[in-house]
């Protein structure tokens, strides 16, 4: 009878103390291994891909009060080895889960590019848990002809100055590298070629719209003049080629043009 009882009694603590990780060791990929078949952590999905960023899904399915501490965040490569073999880039996520979810949005991809990621969680800053390693490809990035350039106004015009206006018609904030400006010269067919003068805009963009004030012209000239757009480094485009003449110079005295020796 004793020996019952003590066979019994062991029983019942057995039961009363489950233990806190499935087997696997201290870093477990999605806990479903062992006799508890249930992922401590689990990879959802990546939306709002774009060319250069992503928002990556996962939830925690633990009780966070039951443990010291816990992390939760998503680990991502474009190498699929060197993710499962844990070795890719760790972002924590600092906010807090709604509904034991949570999100973590990357940046600074790189374009047309698969990458590879899952979602984990820290136990008490030694124990990992991975999800299910899932995978998105980026966009290609935008390219200079997606963007609608106008070429504006030329206002306030003198006998040796003016101002030029442009305009963009796309999400610029899509580019990672953007400069606009004014291409002039008195020969029209200069206008989009290496001999035409380049006027980049150093002021930011206000509506899409930008201006450029130009100075040290020539009085009673005709000059032509475009909107142009430099992106990615590479890629030009230019606007609609219109005109502008400048002013008679102004006469001193009534005296008229002279020359000194």
């Amino acid at each position: 009878k004793f020996v019952s009882f003590a066979l019994l009694a062991m029983f019942i603590v057995g039961c009363d103390s489950p233990a806190p990780y499935p087997s696997g060791g201290d870093s477990d990929d999605d806990g479903g291994g062992g006799s508890n078949n249930k992922s401590y952590v689990v990879t959802g999905e990546a939306k709002d891909v774009t060319y250069k960023s992503v928002t990556l899904y996962g939830e925690v399915n633990v009780e966070i009060a039951d443990y010291e501490t816990i992390e939760w965040g998503m680990m991502y490569s474009s190498n699929k080895d060197e993710l499962e073999d844990r070795n890719g880039i760790m972002v924590v996520c600092d906010d807090a889960l709604i509904e034991n979810a949570y999100r973590v949005e990357l940046s600074d991809l790189v374009s047309e590019t698969k990458y590879y990621y899952c979602a984990y969680i820290n136990l008490n800053d030694k124990q990992y848990r991975f999800g299910e390693t899932k995978e998105f490809t980026t966009l290609a990035a935008p390219g200079v002809d997606e963007i609608t350039i106008l070429t504006g106004s030329a206002e306030d015009v003198t006998y040796h100055s003016v101002v030029l206006y442009g305009e963009l018609e796309a999400d610029m904030s899509n580019y990672s590298s953007v400069q606009y400006g004014i291409s002039y010269s008195t020969n029209r067919n200069d206008l989009q070629s290496a001999n035409s003068t380049l006027v980049y805009c150093s002021e930011s963009l206000q509506d899409n719209s930008y201006s450029v004030a130009l100075s040290g012209l020539e009085a009673e000239t005709k000059y032509y003049y475009c909107a142009f757009v430099y992106v990615n480094n590479q890629d030009f485009k230019f606007g609609t080629v219109k005109n502008f003449t400048t002013l008679e110079a102004p006469k001193i005295d009534g005296i008229g043009t002279f020359s000194v020796s």
